[in-house]
């Protein structure tokens, strides 16, 4: 298998991170390091962060956050033709911002990306979104992803969600006891999906 090299200051992006409240970015090179919760600001931020000399947006350690601003970003990625990487997790509202790298990888055998729906202020599952979230979907993927994996996941509790590894998918509820390797594994791939474009490992320098 391939590996890519990947040149990052992700030890000094996570020594920064000092606030649970907003997404940090930083930029190493080529490569726009974003790590955390999405907020809503990200548009704002990532106009602000990036340099001509940036290709690729790793995201590292992100728990999702806000749903719009997820797939905002990943319009503002597609748009400008960058790549993007997921490093460790990247999740909810992050996993659709991963999505609008022109090539997507993940980091190395132990990162994934995991998607759910979108909810309310009590974290019930709300259908409100789901016509746009599916076009979104098949969009950001060429048309690969399944849409009954599409729906399986629009549909899922707020802590449940279909997780994306290199190669291994896992749908989980929420109530898992080990999440995600106790939930069921799904047959669909994540290359296969369109969810990611390259299964090359990505060679990460945190020192």
């Amino acid at each position: 298998m391939k590996t890519v090299k990947l040149t990052t200051a992700l030890l000094f992006v996570s020594l920064r991170l000092t606030s649970a409240s907003a997404m940090e970015m930083h930029v190493e090179g080529d490569k726009l390091i974003v790590t955390g919760p999405l907020s809503g600001f990200e548009l704002t931020q990532f106009g602000s962060a990036l340099t001509p000399s940036v290709t690729t947006v790793v995201f590292y350690n992100s728990r999702g956050g806000d749903y719009s601003a997820g797939v905002n970003l990943a319009h503002e990625i597609r748009r400008r033709n960058l790549t993007t990487v997921a490093l460790g997790y990247c999740d909810s509202s992050c996993a659709n911002a991963f999505l609008g790298g022109i090539e997507r990888r993940l980091a190395n055998a132990k990162s994934f990306v995991a998607f759910h729906g979108s909810y309310d202020s009590y974290s019930r599952t709300t259908l409100a979104h789901i016509g746009e979230m599916r076009r979104f979907y098949d969009e950001m993927t060429g048309g690969k992803v399944s849409d009954d994996l599409v729906q399986m996941w629009l549909r899922k509790p707020r802590a449940g969600m279909i997780y994306f590894y290199k190669h291994q998918t896992y749908s989980c509820n929420g109530d898992e006891p080990k999440r995600p390797s106790g939930c069921e594994k799904l047959p669909p791939r994540a290359i296969d999906q369109g969810v990611i474009t390259s299964l090359d490992d990505v060679e990460a320098n945190l020192r």
